[in-house]
């Protein structure tokens, strides 16, 4: 099965509403935007180079795969697919959607989602790509993976790289009576891995409720976080629910409650969407919730690293957030964001799909709060920053939101979302005051320490000429801090067996010098 490719022209001319401090970036592609019609934007990630992978739905005569690959100028990248982008129709007529991209260490282009052969008969799919954008026949069939399971009615939510470059597909497969948590793991040649869960797959059902996945992530310790919504079989409201299982697809009795905890802190539908940990492991879930009137609020809450609600996170543990108080409107949740300094970006939008008469101004929204959980009042509006089409206003029902976002090397924002319903996909850089390193990497010799070996194969050793008082941070490829050390030892040594493989940077002061390396684990 062959991708189509496709050259995509940008036809879309229109006034953005910019008032605060952040800015689009002018920079990429000219205007700070990026859109392409007939999509439906999911997923954006940036790689160690600067180039930006996108995945959307594109709609021809039925939804196919689009993938995507951008300069950092935010130009297409021509040597990539046809034009910068890669349409794969994998089911041959029917409905295929994506949701997630994630990058190898071998320049290899995984995209997750589902496939149809018909009807609501959706299967979870992987789709592995070449650096050139050609599907990658050594993976699966053909480049594609299939997962083989019984479910009627399937709908991927996220997938995950592991360390050793196996692969997990998390999704929500119907056991013939509800919807059930599933994950699947595969090696990196696309074949099952049968030492995972049950003959390669984890399944669980919230007492005999529908349960829906929507989003994962690997702690540094391997075990696995899934976050969802869970609709208990006698019950009319959803509520949230974080479980985590350990490496070999078991779940881990030892966080929450028997490996699961489950949150409702509104007054009727709780819906978490996306998780991701902070500097010191603790897990921020972000989502929306019904305030006890007709709309609903963005929500966010932190859990301690077993399991447990950290209740010193804002107001009891909780973070209640109004974007807008008009009647019938929703607020969509898509993705959170942890910066350098742990303050959290809530990225989203609002859907007015309570309302078929309404008459409404849509906006984009990115909001900023503390590590603490209130909202940044330096950030925006008061902490809200909005993106608005003001020449545009929607009758009916409408669906404007983010989707999905990321930080670049320098701090900028990338963002991925829908305007008018999928009409097209908008990919957009802001301006941050985001400050990945506080100052220009400073190479003072042994003066401050000596770092070895480079490349890394399981450990890294920080030799302090003399016993500091020194800290010891290791960052990303893309800025994120994943580790931070208050040293007095002259010899230190990091393991760094549950970390990808891939470029980091090793920041170390000490008696007021700083120096920062670049590192590269294999």
């Amino acid at each position: 099965m062959k991708p189509k490719n496709l050259l995509l022209s940008l036809a879309f001319l229109f006034l953005v509403q910019l008032n605060y401090s952040q800015s689009l970036d002018n920079s990429f592609n000219n205007n700070g935007i990026v859109m392409s019609p007939n999509s439906s934007g999911k997923d954006i990630i940036v790689g160690p180079t600067g180039l930006i992978y996108t995945i959307s739905d594109f709609w021809g005569n039925q939804w196919d795969l689009k993938l995507s690959r951008l300069l950092s100028n935010g130009l297409p990248d021509i040597s990539f697919g046809s034009g910068g982008t890669v349409i794969t129709d994998i089911s041959g007529g029917s409905t295929d959607l994506g949701t997630v991209v994630l990058l190898q260490p071998d320049g290899k282009i995984i995209v997750g989602g589902v496939t149809s052969n018909g009807g609501f008969n959706f299967r979870l799919v992987l789709v592995r790509y070449t650096d050139s954008g050609e599907l990658d026949i050594s993976f699966g069939s053909s480049g594609i993976v299939v997962a083989n399971t019984s479910a009627y009615f399937e709908f991927v939510s996220t997938a995950l790289l592991q360390n050793d470059g196996k692969i997990i597909l998390l999704g929500t497969d119907s056991n013939g009576d509800n919807l059930d948590v599933v994950a699947v793991r595969y090696e990196n040649n696309g074949n099952l891995d049968f030492t995972f869960g049950t003959n390669g797959y984890f399944r669980y059902d919230f007492s005999n409720g529908n349960d829906r996945v929507m989003d994962a992530m690997i702690q540094s310790d391997g075990k696995i976080v899934i976050v969802g919504n869970t609709l208990p079989y006698d019950s009319t409201s959803w509520d949230s629910f974080a479980l985590r299982i350990d490496n070999s697809g078991t779940i881990d009795y030892s966080f929450g409650s028997s490996g699961v905890i489950i949150l409702s802190p509104g007054d009727g539908n709780d819906l978490i969407g996306s998780v991701a940990p902070q500097s010191d492991g603790k897990l921020i879930l972000y989502g929306s919730t019904y305030n006890g009137s007709i709309y609903l609020k963005f929500y966010a809450c932190r859990l301690n690293t077993n399991g447990s609600m950290d209740f010193s996170f804002a107001v009891n543990g909780h973070a209640f957030i109004e974007y807008e108080s008009e009647l019938f409107q929703c607020h969509h949740p898509g993705k959170v964001i942890i910066q350098p300094d742990d303050k959290l970006l809530l990225i989203g939008g609002t859907d007015s799909i309570a309302c078929s008469t309404c008459l409404h101004n849509k906006d984009f929204s990115i909001i900023r709060l503390t590590p603490e959980g209130f909202k940044d009042v330096t950030w925006g509006n008061d902490g809200i920053f909005k993106i608005g089409l003001s020449s545009i206003w929607i009758l009916g029902e409408s669906r404007e939101y983010l989707q999905s976002g990321c930080l670049q090397q320098d701090g900028k924002l990338l963002v991925i979302g829908n305007y008018q319903n999928g009409s097209a996909d908008i990919v957009m850089r802001l301006n941050t005051d985001i400050v990945i390193f506080t100052e220009e990497p400073k190479n003072l010799s042994n003066e401050v320490a000596t770092v070895f070996p480079n490349p890394v194969l399981d450990n890294v050793n920080v030799l302090f000429d003399v016993i500091p008082t020194g800290t010891i941070e290791l960052y990303n490829s893309i800025g994120l801090k994943i580790y931070h050390l208050d040293s007095d030892e002259k010899h230190t040594i990091i393991n760094t067996e549950n970390f990808a493989k891939g470029i980091y940077f090793i920041r170390i002061l000490n008696n007021n010098k700083s120096f920062t390396k670049e590192i590269i684990l294999q």
